[in-house]
C-alpha cells in the first residue's frame, strides 16, 4: 500500500501535565499528516510502546483505548485502499480530505468516467458526450495548476471556480462555460446522491450570470414562403434536405433528432404520437395532407425499414452509432439549408433548429396566444401557465398548426 499509517508519540506537543499526545500519522509520498486520535489518548514517553503503537498495560484502560487505535488504523486503511484504487496518485491532502469528513470521499475525474460510462450504457449518448466533454476540460484545467492527479469534491471552492471559469472564457462562450458549470454541479448532486457525499460545491455559489438568452433566428412569413416554395432537384441531396426542414416546421418545430427516430409504428390513421428526445414531452402530429405526402415520398425508400426517413436503420444498433449517423447527417442538412438560403437572399443563418423558432414567431404574427404556443412547443412548465394551457383541446392545437401551414404553403 502506498500510504504509511502508524500511531505515534507526538514529543514536540508536550502537555502541561508532562505527557505527550496519540496522534496517527500518515505518510504519502514522503509527505506527512498527523491527525488527532482522542483527547484523553495522552501518556507519558515510558507509558508508550513505541514499536507496536500501543499503550503499555500499565496505563489505566489500555485494552479498550489500543482496540479504539486498532479500529482507528483500519478505517484509515480502508480509506487508503479505496483512493488507491480509484487513483493511484492520490496525494496526502486527497487522504485528509477523505480522513477528516462524514461521508464517503469521491474523486472528481474517476466519478466522472463511472457516470459517463452509466449514461453510455444505458443508451443516453448525448448526455455521456456532455460529461465527458467538461471532464476533459476539468482534467485540463487542473494541469494548468500543477495538478497531474484526481481531486476529491472537497478541494473546490469559490476561488477555484472563479479560476475555471476564468480559464474557461479563453475558448468558450458564457453559455458553454454555463453549459460546464451546470454539469459539474449535476455531477456533485449525483455523487450526494449516490455515494453518499456530504460537501455542495454550489452552496453559495451561483454562476446564472453566465446565462445569455440564445438569440432567436425565426424567418418571416415571406422568408418561410420561400422556403416552401424552393425548387430543388429530386436527384439532389438537397431535396431531401428541403424536405426534412419542410416536414420539422409542419410538426410544430420537430427536432431533428426526434425526426431521424420517427419509426412507422408511430403512425396511425389521422396523427402520430412521440416523445421528444430533449425533454420526454409527449406530442400529438394531426397527419395534414402536406405532412403525409412527405411521408409517402419516402415510404418506398424505406419499404424494408422500421423508419419513416432514410436516415437511421436496422445497422445503426447502439445509441452511440446511432447519435453519430445523426450528427454527421445533420451537419449535411445544414450546409444544404445554408445554402438554400443563399440562394433566396435570406440574410439568416438558416438551419433545422430555426423551423421551430419560426413556426412559433408565425403563429404570434397571427395572433396566437403566448399560451397556446407554450403548449404547441411543448415548454409549459410553470404552475401557473399550465392551468391557462390544460384548457387547450386537440382541436385548438390542431387549428393553430393550420394556421401555421397554411401561413407557409399558400
Amino acid at each position: 500500500m502506498k500510504a504509511s499509517i502508524k500511531p505515534v508519540l507526538l514529543k514536540h506537543k508536550k502537555l502541561s501535565s508532562g505527557k505527550y499526545p496519540v496522534f496517527l500519522r500518515v505518510t504519502i509520498d514522503r509527505k506527512i499528516k498527523y491527525f488527532k486520535i482522542g483527547a484523553d489518548f495522552n501518556c507519558r514517553e515510558s507509558e508508550w510502546s513505541k514499536r507496536e503503537g500501543y499503550f503499555k498495560p500499565t496505563v489505566k484502560d489500555a485494552t479498550q483505548m489500543n482496540e479504539y487505535i486498532d479500529e482507528t488504523v483500519q478505517k484509515a486503511r480502508k480509506i487508503a485502499m479505496k483512493l488507491e484504487k480509484s487513483n493511484p496518485n492520490y496525494s496526502v491532502v486527497d487522504f485528509s480530505l477523505a480522513y477528516t469528513r462524514k461521508g464517503n470521499s469521491v474523486l472528481i475525474l474517476s466519478f466522472f468516467k463511472d457516470v459517463i460510462n452509466k449514461l453510455e450504457n444505458t443508451g443516453h449518448a448525448g448526455n455521456a458526450d456532455v460529461y465527458s466533454d467538461t471532464r476533459n476540460r476539468f482534467e485540463a484545467f487542473l494541469k494548468t495548476k500543477d495538478i497531474n492527479t484526481d481531486i476529491t469534491f472537497e478541494r473546490i471552492d469559490a476561488e477555484f471556480l472563479d479560476e475555471w471559469i476564468e480559464y474557461l472564457s479563453k475558448s468558450c462562450s458564457n453559455n458553454t462555460i454555463f453549459l460546464r458549470l451546470r454539469t459539474l454541479r449535476a455531477l456533485n448532486k449525483k455523487a450526494m446522491k449516490q455515494e453518499g457525499l456530504d460537501y455542495y460545491i454550489f452552496k453559495n455559489y451561483s454562476f446564472y450570470h453566465l446565462k445569455t438568452n440564445t438569440l432567436k433566428r425565426a424567418l418571416s412569413i415571406d422568408e418561410i414562403k420561400a422556403i416552401f416554395n424552393y425548387s430543388a432537384d429530386p436527384r439532389r441531396r438537397k431535396y431531401h434536405s428541403l424536405n426534412y426542414f419542410k416536414f420539422m416546421y409542419l410538426c410544430r418545430g420537430m427536432n431533428f433528432t426526434d425526426l431521424c427516430r420517427l419509426e412507422k409504428t408511430q403512425l396511425n390513421k389521422n396523427n402520430f404520437d412521440y416523445d421528444r428526445k430533449k425533454n420526454g414531452v409527449n406530442y400529438s402530429i394531426p397527419l395534414f395532407k402536406e405532412i403525409q405526402n412527405i411521408i409517402n415520398e419516402y415510404a418506398k425508400i424505406t419499404e424494408d425499414s422500421i423508419y419513416v426517413f432514410p436516415i437511421l436503420s436496422e445497422k445503426y444498433k447502439t445509441e452511440r452509432e446511432k447519435k453519430e449517423r445523426i450528427d454527421n447527417k445533420l451537419k449535411r442538412v445544414n450546409s444544404d439549408l445554408k445554402e438554400i438560403a443563399n440562394e433566396l437572399n435570406i440574410d439568416k443563418k438558416v438551419t433545422t433548429y430555426v423551423s421551430r423558432h419560426t413556426f412559433a414567431t408565425v403563429l404570434k404574427y397571427l395572433g396566437e396566444s403566448t399560451e397556446l404556443i407554450s403548449e404547441q412547443l411543448g415548454h409549459a412548465k410553470l404552475e401557473t401557465t399550465q392551468i391557462y394551457l390544460n384548457s387547450f383541446t386537440e382541436e385548438t392545437l390542431k387549428d393553430s398548426t393550420e394556421k401555421a401551414i397554411r401561413a407557409a404553403v399558400s
